[in-house]
């Protein structure tokens, strides 16, 4: 009886032997330092989000990560018409494609992000966008626009109406090539001189 007992044993564990040696060994994946697309937006350091992007600067690319972190893009309304054929920030290493963002010859021309919901303030990277054009911001909840958006001399068209802002920042005096500035609603408390917006021609 005991033969028969060590006999069944003996075939149980040849038969785990067996089953252990026909599975496949588990593959390694390749560990590799640029994202692919679908991780972007599963990232929260603007350095790797930006480190696959080519059509823009470096630069460039974190002021809008930083824009979209510090105004809560992640509950971004983004349902406006013209953004139907445009992608999701963040969600690409496209940032010229992204919804609101047009750019031309390399650099970032146009922000324009009215009714979308941005609570916060714009953050102080926005500066880097030297090449913009149009800042476009309209009804949103901003509270405050930093003193770096002096830096941008090639805006022409900037408009903040119906945010929460109670003031402005003295850089805004800076911007030379502006034509249209908007900021109807906005309740400011103090109003800064803008004789030196020589270029002006809609308020």
């Amino acid at each position: 009886m005991i033969r028969i007992h060590v006999f069944l044993l003996i075939i149980f564990a040849a038969n785990i032997l067996t089953a252990c040696a026909q599975v496949e060994p588990v593959q390694r994946v390749e560990n590799t330092s640029t994202l692919r697309p679908t991780e972007i937006g599963q990232v929260n350091d603007p350095i790797l989000i930006c480190k696959p992007v080519s059509e823009i600067p470096v630069s460039e690319c974190m002021s809008l990560v930083a824009l979209y972190f510090q105004t809560s893009g992640d509950h971004w309304i983004m349902n406006n018409e013209e953004w139907a054929n445009k992608d999701f920030w963040l969600e690409t290493s496209t940032p010229c494609s992204w919804a609101g963002i047009r750019c031309e010859n390399g650099h970032v021309t146009e922000i324009s992000l009215g009714l979308n919901g941005l609570p916060g303030e714009v953050p102080s990277q926005i500066g880097d966008l030297t090449y913009l054009t149009t800042h476009d911001l309209t009804d949103n909840h901003l509270t405050k626009v930093p003193p770096e958006i002096g830096s941008l001399t090639n805006l022409s068209r900037l408009n903040l109406a119906f945010n929460d802002l109670s003031g402005l920042p003295i850089g805004l005096g800076n911007l030379t090539h502006l034509t249209s500035l908007y900021l109807a609603g906005i309740g400011l408390e103090s109003f800064l001189p803008i004789g030196n917006l020589t270029s002006l021609t809609e308020l």
